[in-house]
């Protein structure tokens, strides 16, 4: 999680096992805009799959049961905005139904990602191939539930989607601002609290010098707005301001 940093300076600042491993959250952002209910990310889902064993997951929750929990329903959503297309930020965007057929999950949302992102997901490089399961979202292509957005977008009622590199090619970093205030999903960006320090790059990003100009802009966009940054996979602080 902490790439070229020395173990010294980032154990101070989130927790590890005796195998140097992390408890990680998987966190995703349901809003409510006007008619409109949106969901940034939808984790790892729960299609059977052995390449995920490796994880060793603590708790996986159906989204059924998590949606239950704050009385919203999948087939209410309208806006799923994916950041990437990692296996763990948009494998619940579908299921296997009782036919073992891969199907959506929110079969009347409009599934939003980058068209740089899409193109390079569906054609990787070896570094990054073992983090796309196309399977995941290929379904929602050929249903017609992808909308491909270039650049920085506004799609209405407050929310601007920034593209993002570094991490991977053409994530997006929602940004939400309403009368309450302003939130911000910088994703992968900035996955955990600890990882404000712009040089503190994952070994996971596949271009640290443009992970760092991208970390540095969303903290821009966070402080000019005062918005709350919603991390996630920090286990340990879900959100905070700067």
């Amino acid at each position: 999680m902490f790439g070229a940093v020395p173990k010294r300076a980032w154990k101070r600042r989130y927790a590890s096992d005796e195998q140097n491993r992390c408890l990680l959250a998987i966190r995703g952002l349901l809003v409510r805009v006007g008619a409109r209910v949106v969901l940034v990310d939808c984790g790892v889902g729960q299609k059977p799959d052995k390449r995920l064993s490796y994880y060793q997951w603590k708790e996986n929750l159906p989204i059924d049961e998590v949606f239950s929990a704050v009385g919203v329903t999948p087939d209410e959503v309208t806006d799923v905005i994916l950041t990437h297309l990692h296996f763990d930020h948009c494998g619940g965007a579908t299921y296997c139904n009782s036919q073992g057929e891969i199907v959506p999950q929110f079969p009347n949302a409009v599934h939003w990602t980058s068209r740089r992102h899409w193109e390079h997901a569906m054609n990787p490089s070896l570094l990054e191939a073992d983090s796309f399961f196309p399977e995941n979202v290929e379904v929602l292509l050929r249903q017609q539930l992808i909308r491909f957005v270039d650049g920085d977008t506004s799609i209405g009622d407050g929310i601007t989607l920034y593209e993002c590199d570094g991490h991977t090619v053409g994530q997006l970093a929602p940004l939400f601002v309403g009368e309450e205030g302003a939130v911000l999903f910088p994703g992968d960006v900035i996955p955990i609290a600890a990882h404000h320090s712009a040089v503190w790059i994952s070994a996971y990003d596949i271009e640290p010098l443009k992970s760092l100009q991208s970390k540095q802009r969303l903290l821009d966009v966070a402080r000019e707005t005062n918005a709350t940054l919603v991390y996630c996979h920090d286990a340990y602080k879900p959100e905070s301001k700067l």
